[in-house]
This record gives structure tokens, C-alpha cells and sequence, in this order.
């Protein structure tokens, strides 16, 4: 009998994305390996997004460098550290990857990218985020956000707190969107960082990463409801949603679903069963089956001799005119089982909305963070 302590917690992945309306697919995702039945006993499993900033230079080399580097520093751990300090070392590794790439271009400075990433081990949900990228907990019919949006709305939401400025200001602010956090800056000293204690999860639970294309065109209570399926109908589901609102400035999307010891799939009914026959059973129809033995009885002239009999008694008491006419037998046309017609199965065609020209972009660096005079 397997140790309930010791027994491995099932993992279920799923994952989307869409270039929207956008002339190029800056969004990046990963997994770590989870047929590694090794790694996974001490490092669990791994799902990283990162979102390019399209108004910076190198947003999809941005976001791909982050996530590359991210797994492969993760992956590189030893059984005896920490998940929480190689999710942090991640994090900075890939901030430099980021800065070096960027330098190389001749870019320095100009280049950046958000990430978010969790961790599930043995009934716990690590996570790092830096930037706008989100990661929800879906859990019992309820979604909540578990990170924080590094932007300039967050500052601008402390200062109506504060009455220093009023919440129509705030919202409308031209810079509330500008990233405050994101890999490319020299130092990244402002995210939700891993040595937060861990979530405990429960079976049932699903863990959401999302870029901004997701939750800045598709409104949460749409995002709850989706959830509500597995993980990769619900990633699917998602983006399929979003796309279909064709917003003409609908920004790239990318989704990464984990499903947590979720309940085993519903029997179906018994009218949505569709029955089968064993394959030996059909495999025995293409046999030629001998044909069956005539059962032991009467022989060949005694049947003959009863006929007469029965004829002569037909002649005699039917009367001379039906012995005339005799009987005529119509045998009916046996009537063939129709072909059963199977229904055409037609590809989905992808809604996707007409390109439009790019927005202003809302990632900018943070020395243009400063509202406008």
C-alpha cells in the first residue's frame, strides 16, 4: 500500500496563447519536466510566463531570454536547497540575462520584460512575479489574485489613500499602466519574492499565469467561469474568449494552467455511453462460420408423402374453383439496413479580429514612470 505522506500529488498542465492583434508574439511560457519522477520528488513542478515590453526594444528576446534562463537555473537544483532560494536566484539570473542581452544589441537599458512563475510541491505553491503579469488561485467556484501589479497604479492608488489626489485622477492617469518592476532594470529590487511562506493548496485547487492580453480585455468574472473546466479546455477557453471581445488593440495573450489533485472525471451517462463490441467478437464475424447441421428427423419420403396428403385435402375440401385458380405466394422484398451516416466533423475557424496599429505602449521604463507636468 503506497504511504499517503510519500505519495507522489498529481499535476495537471495546460496552456494557450494567441498573438492577438498585435504584428508580433512577445509572450513566453515554460514547464519543467514532469516525467522526471527524480527531480519532480524535490523540485516539484515548474510553470514560468513572461511577457515582453512591446515598448521597449527586444520584447519577444526579452521575454524568451527570461524564461530559458529561469527554467534552466531551476532546473539545475540541487535536492538539498531551498525551492524558495533557487526561485529567487531564477529571478536575478534572468534579470542579468536580460541586461546582458540587451547590452550586446546596443540597447542597454531599453529592453525588458515581465515574469511570473510558481513551483507546486508536496501540497505547496511557491511564487516569484516582477512586472503585470498575474497569478490566481482558483479554488471552490472563487478566483483571487495572488500577486502584485508593479505599476504606476499602484503609487497613484497609495496617494488617493492619502487624499493627496482624487480616484477619477488616478484612473484616468496617462501613466498608470507604466511598470514600476520588470526584468531588464539594473537592479530588481521591487517583486514578490519566493521566501513569502508557501500556499497550502487543496485538491481541487488550479493555479492560473496569465499576461496582461488575458485580464486587461477579459473581465474576471469571465475568467471564473472558465476556470470551472480542466486545465487545458479552460487555457484553450480562455483565449478563445478573449479573442472573440476583438478588441482592435487586443494585446498578445498567453495562459499556463496547473490543476491540483483534481477529482477524477465524471462517469458519463448511460445515454452518452457509446457501446462497443471486444474486438475478438468483431474479429469473429469476418470468420466464415460453417453452416449449422440439419437436426435428426424425418426422411426425405415421408415428407414427401405427407404433402400429398396435405394436397389432396386441400383439393378436396376447397372446393373445385380453388383448385383451379391454386394459391399464388408473393414473397415481400427483404428491406436492407440503411447506412448509418456519420456526422461531418468541420475544423474550428479562429476568430481572430482584424489586425489593428499597435496602442500607445503601457510598459515603459520606470525614469518615465514620473506623471507628466
Amino acid at each position: 500500500m503506497t504511504d499517503e505522506a510519500t505519495r507522489p500529488r498529481i499535476v495537471i498542465p495546460g496552456n494557450a496563447q494567441h498573438i492577438g492583434a498585435r504584428n508580433e508574439q512577445q509572450d513566453s511560457f515554460g514547464f519543467s519536466a514532469f516525467d522526471d519522477a527524480e527531480f519532480v520528488t524535490h523540485a516539484g513542478f515548474l510553470s514560468v510566463v513572461a511577457d515582453g515590453m512591446g515598448g521597449l526594444a527586444l520584447g519577444k528576446d526579452s521575454s524568451a531570454t527570461a524564461v530559458r534562463t529561469f527554467l534552466a537555473t531551476y532546473e539545475a537544483k540541487e535536492p538539498t536547497e531551498k525551492i524558495s532560494a533557487v526561485m529567487d536566484r531564477g529571478l536575478h539570473a534572468a534579470n542579468r540575462a536580460v541586461n546582458q542581452q540587451a547590452a550586446a544589441a546596443g540597447v542597454e537599458g531599453e529592453a525588458g520584460t515581465t515574469l511570473v512563475a510558481v513551483v507546486i510541491h508536496d501540497g505547496k505553491l511557491y511564487r516569484v512575479a516582477a512586472g503585470d503579469s498575474r497569478i490566481y488561485l482558483y479554488r471552490q467556484g472563487n478566483l483571487r489574485q495572488l500577486t502584485t501589479d508593479y505599476n504606476y497604479g499602484r503609487i497613484l492608488d497609495r496617494m488617493v489613500k492619502k487624499g493627496e489626489i482624487g480616484a477619477a485622477e488616478a484612473d484616468s492617469h496617462p501613466s498608470r499602466a507604466a511598470l514600476t518592476s520588470y526584468l531588464g532594470k539594473s537592479e530588481l529590487d521591487d517583486y514578490d519574492q519566493p521566501t513569502d511562506p508557501p500556499l497550502e493548496l487543496m485538491p481541487g485547487d488550479k493555479i492560473l499565469l496569465a499576461s496582461d492580453g488575458l485580464f486587461g480585455f477579459l473581465p474576471e468574472e469571465e475568467i471564473l467561469r472558465l476556470m470551472a473546466a480542466d486545465p487545458q479546455p479552460a487555457a484553450e477557453a480562455l483565449v478563445q474568449a478573449t479573442i472573440e471581445r476583438q478588441s482592435p488593440y487586443q494585446d498578445n495573450i498567453t495562459v499556463a494552467v496547473l490543476g491540483y489533485e483534481l477529482p477524477p472525471p465524471k462517469p458519463l451517462a448511460e445515454t452518452q455511453r457509446r457501446h462497443s463490441e471486444p474486438k475478438a467478437t468483431v474479429a469473429a464475424k469476418t470468420k466464415k462460420e460453417p453452416a449449422p447441421k440439419k437436426p435428426a428427423g424425418m426422411g426425405k419420403w415421408t415428407k414427401i408423402a405427407l404433402l400429398v396428403l396435405a394436397l389432396a385435402l386441400v383439393g378436396f375440401f376447397g372446393g373445385r374453383f380453388y383448385g383451379e385458380q391454386g394459391l399464388k405466394h408473393e414473397t415481400p422484398a427483404a428491406v436492407g439496413e440503411q447506412p448509418i451516416q456519420g456526422r461531418e466533423t468541420k475544423g474550428k475557424k479562429e476568430n481572430t479580429p482584424e489586425k489593428a496599429p499597435e496602442k500607445t505602449p503601457d510598459k515603459i521604463p520606470d525614469k518615465a514612470v514620473t506623471p507628466a507636468k
